[in-house]
This record gives C-alpha cells, sequence and structure tokens, in this order.
C-alpha cells in the first residue's frame, strides 16, 4: 500500500514537467546544465531549493513551489492539482529532519541532485503502522530517496522536478 502511495506521489510531483509543450516567451529560455556558478556554490543553491520545495509542500505553499519552477513548468502546477499533491505529501511525511548528500548527475538539460533524508513520521503514519500490527516505537526511521532536477535557465537554477521516494 505505502509503495502506491510513494509512487502515486512520485507521478504526481513530476506531473508538472510531463509535457514539452512549453509557452513561447517573447525571450527564448534554453535550459543548460552549465552555469557560472562553482561546484561548492551549486551544491549550496540546490539545497537550498530542495529545501524550499518540500518546506512549500508541507506548508501549501503554491507560489513558492511554483516560483522555483522552471518556466516551461509551472502552469502544469495548478492551484488545485498543488493542493492535492501538498495534502498527500504531507499526510505521509511529517518534517524534513536530516539530509545526506549522495551525488549529482549531470544531463543534458539540467543535473540531478540526489539525497538520502530522514522525516519525522506523521500521526497517519503511525496510524498505519499501528494497523499492520506493529509498534512504531520499534520501527527505525525510514530513509527516503530525494531526486531532485534543476537546470540553469534565465540566469539562474531552476526546478525541473523533485522526488521524495
Amino acid at each position: 500500500m505505502l509503495k502506491i502511495i510513494a509512487f502515486s506521489l512520485s507521478v504526481l510531483i513530476l506531473a508538472g514537467c510531463a509535457s514539452t509543450d512549453v509557452k513561447k516567451s517573447s525571450t527564448p529560455v534554453t535550459p543548460q546544465a552549465e552555469s557560472p556558478t562553482s561546484e561548492k556554490e551549486f551544491l549550496l543553491i540546490a539545497e537550498k531549493l530542495m529545501h524550499a520545495q518540500l518546506e512549500a509542500l508541507q506548508k501549501g505553499d503554491c507560489k513558492t513551489f511554483r516560483d522555483n519552477l522552471y518556466e516551461g513548468c509551472r502552469d502544469r502546477v495548478t492551484p488545485d492539482s498543488f493542493k492535492k499533491l501538498s495534502r498527500a505529501f504531507s499526510m505521509l511525511n511529517g518534517k524534513l529532519e536530516r539530509t545526506q548528500y549522495l551525488g549529482t548527475v549531470s544531463k543534458y538539460n539540467g543535473r540531478t541532485v540526489l539525497w538520502k533524508g530522514w522525516f519525522a513520521r506523521t500521526p497517519a503514519m503511525e496510524q498505519i503502522i499501528r494497523k499492520g500490527g506493529y509498534d512504531p516505537a520499534k520501527i527505525p526511521q525510514p530513509e527516503s530517496l530525494i531526486q531532485m532536477t534543476v537546470c540553469y535557465s534565465g540566469g539562474q537554477w531552476k526546478v525541473f522536478g523533485i522526488w521524495a521516494q
């Protein structure tokens, strides 16, 4: 059951950028994988973006979530779809307690950054664990894989997609 919910959540988060249909702007913006920032600066920016996106999901802050997205993705995340996504994410994941950087993969149009993350348990998750006949206090805090794809566009790093599995 949890795997189905996690998969559905991943699909919902990705759905914002699933299409290549991008509205034309007066100044075309092409995403790039490289920027004038150093690797150290990039990792600080990526971590800040990751925390901002996950916090926006937790708080139901659609504006912040959309502002951090690459412009071709913004229109795909409507207030209604974000509300559903935020509700599902917050039900399964409490506050992000800590992360561990795992690495970065460069792609043709961006970079994917990976972290191992630990979220606090929510009351809903504890109830699911109890329904399974287990004591939540005896089950170690699960690890999540956090994956975020970003690109350098219009002079700043923007999010293509973020997944927590």
